[in-house]
């Protein structure tokens, strides 16, 4: 009897989406359960783990309609029973396929850069994003619509799209991401250490956390900082650094990220917008204590008490500005009979997407990406809500893999008892190392009370046990499994 087959697809080289989904295919691999081969450019890093499994497919613009449809043949060509699609240009090119018999997932990692927290957790009069990023959005909500399942690594995440973007709770399924599993080596002594990873971007709030180092009594004189990573903001960092006089050094861009971090004794986080961060998971994973900002599902990793409510109130629909507004002429989305391609929403045409604009005119989504979704521009997608839709999915431990339809409050964070590890976790967080978003005075307070903590290992020991429970390569492959095997019809939804 054949093993069931199946297919990742993506559309960069490099990237969280690129290293998640190569540990999880060998993870998938590792268990001889199922068929696994990974289409899309070579991966920078870790090709050797899916060598001979890989098959060499590029959508290397949105607009190319072409070069989608070339990613589907090759799709279909291998006959897979489930087709993941692990990026957000590959969840446009396989919504496509999902009238094939095939079934689709798409995991979603996060929104684009310009969406602040305060928008993204539905803070009434919050600033909102730009009007290009209000249709990427506008996007992401038909794709989410389309494909048989998203998966948000983060509850927050799905909490957005359920509440914010209108997309059914049935459709979205909270399965963590997954790392390599490191040695433990847990501070022996006081934090003094500590290393910040991430691309040199505002959003990454490297400013925020050298102006708290640099207020008075924070850093110890035996204290240092390492910054690895690289980006635009890098020159004025450097400039801002030299208030904590020689005690700040910039690595630039590196591959050995986990080697670094055991290395160091603390991680530090000050991002004013995160998901699920992999740097976190590969900290924890380490043994290493992290201070962060209460950004995205930061704190749900940490097993920390976070500062925002866990389930915003939604925002008043706005009418025609939602889903109706979404397919003007032939931009590509019909909904409800508006427009002549690309995806189908009938019955959701006016349930709004809590995007915020005018009440007319509403948020186009341009014909290239409807064209990347489907091969039959006038037939379009079917994204309308399937009809008998399970309730509540439990793939793995509660709290780390369920669907949201169900759950207390649509989008809370998932039915179920708490997450694996969240009492032990919260033990090790009584004192509560997170901060606000941005607040420079929050961040001072919380470091000075790492730098103070006499046994910082014994947060890292459980920070650590938290990791192998959740981000281990082998819990992700389960409950993906589990998820595919719902879709095929072979697994009882509980």
């Amino acid at each position: 009897m054949r093993r069931p087959r199946i297919a990742y697809l993506l559309t960069q080289d490099s990237g969280g989406p690129v290293d998640v989904t190569v540990r999880l295919a060998r993870a998938l691999l590792d268990t001889g359960d199922v068929d696994v081969r990974v289409f899309g450019p070579v991966p920078l890093r870790g090709a050797e783990a899916v060598a001979g499994r890989h098959e060499l497919v590029e959508v290397g613009d949105k607009t190319d309609v072409r070069a989608g449809r070339r990613a589907r043949a090759a799709l279909r060509a291998w006959r897979p029973d489930v087709v993941h699609a692990a990026d957000r240009r590959a969840g446009l090119v396989a919504a496509g396929l999902r009238r094939s018999g095939i079934k689709v997932v798409h995991t979603y990692h996060g929104v684009p850069d310009d969406v602040a927290e305060p928008w993204f957790r539905g803070v009434p009069r919050a600033a909102g994003p730009s009007a290009y990023t209000r249709v990427v959005l506008a996007a992401d909500a038909v794709v989410a619509r389309a494909v048989h399942r998203t998966v948000v690594p983060a509850p927050a995440m799905g909490r957005f799209l359920t509440t914010r973007l209108r997309v059914p709770a049935d459709r979205v399924t909270h399965i963590d991401n997954c790392v390599d599993l490191a040695h433990v080596q847990p501070p022996t002594g006081p934090v003094r250490r500590l290393v910040f990873v991430g691309l040199l971007v505002e959003r990454k709030g490297l400013d925020v956390l050298l102006d708290a180092l640099a207020r008075p009594d924070v850093m110890p004189p035996d204290a240092t900082l390492t910054v690895v990573g690289d980006g635009p903001a890098r020159a004025a960092a450097e400039v801002r650094a030299r208030a904590l006089e020689g005690r700040v050094t910039f690595l630039g861009f590196r591959a050995d990220v986990p080697d670094l971090l055991r290395h160091h004794d603390a991680l530090v986080l000050p991002s004013l917008m995160e998901q699920q961060p992999l740097v976190v998971a590969e900290a924890m994973a380490a043994g290493k204590p992290v201070v962060a900002t209460d950004t995205g599902g930061v704190a749900d990793m940490l097993g920390a008490p976070g500062f925002a409510s866990a389930t915003a109130p939604a925002p008043a629909d706005l009418g025609t500005a939602g889903l109706a507004a979404l397919g003007l002429g032939t931009a590509g989305v019909r909904t409800a009979g508006h427009g002549t391609a690309g995806v189908r929403t009938a019955g959701h045409g006016t349930a709004g997407l809590g995007l915020g604009g005018p009440t007319s005119g509403g948020l186009p989504v341009v014909g290239h990406d409807a064209g990347l979704i489907a091969d039959d521009p006038g037939r379009g997608v079917d994204a309308r809500p399937r009809e008998g839709a399970p309730g509540v999915l439990r793939v793995g431990a509660p709290g780390a893999g369920e669907d949201y339809a169900g759950a207390p409050g649509v989008g809370a964070h998932c039915a179920g008892e708490p997450g694996v590890g969240e009492s032990r976790a919260n033990e090790a967080w009584a004192g509560g190392l997170l901060a606000a978003p941005g607040d420079v005075g929050q961040l001072a307070t919380r470091l000075r009370e790492l730098f103070a903590d006499p046994d910082p290992g014994r947060t890292g020991r459980l920070l650590a046990e938290r990791a192998r429970e959740r981000f281990a390569p082998d819990v992700c492959a389960r409950r993906h499994l589990d998820l595919y095997r719902h879709l095929m019809g072979s697994a009882p939804v509980e």
